[in-house]
């Protein structure tokens, strides 16, 4: 509805839903299970081939790090261990 809201056109053809194929570890971390399937990442290698693209994690871990480094993109945030430290009372001060 957002994106229609906005004028976006043919949003079904913009929104793809693309997830591993089986699950790899048992940490149940989807990010953990999308780097370690191939097939998942050749997918998405070709959804972004092209076009500008960043990966937008919702906490950075070095996993996104490695993930965002075999797609050959960008990612939005800052470093794992800067976030791990500001996200602590005692690094916020």
């Amino acid at each position: 509805k957002v994106l229609e809201i906005s004028q976006v056109h043919d949003v079904r053809k913009r929104l793809l839903l693309v997830w591993p194929e089986n699950r790899f570890s048992d940490s149940g971390c989807v990010c953990e299970n999308l780097l370690y399937s191939a097939k998942c990442m050749k997918r998405i290698k070709s959804i972004i081939k092209g076009k500008q693209a960043y990966l937008v994690p919702g906490y950075p871990s070095d996993t996104y790090l490695r993930i965002a480094d075999q797609l050959e993109i960008p990612i939005y945030g800052g470093l794992p261990s800067k976030c791990r430290y500001l996200s602590s009372k005692s690094g916020i001060r």
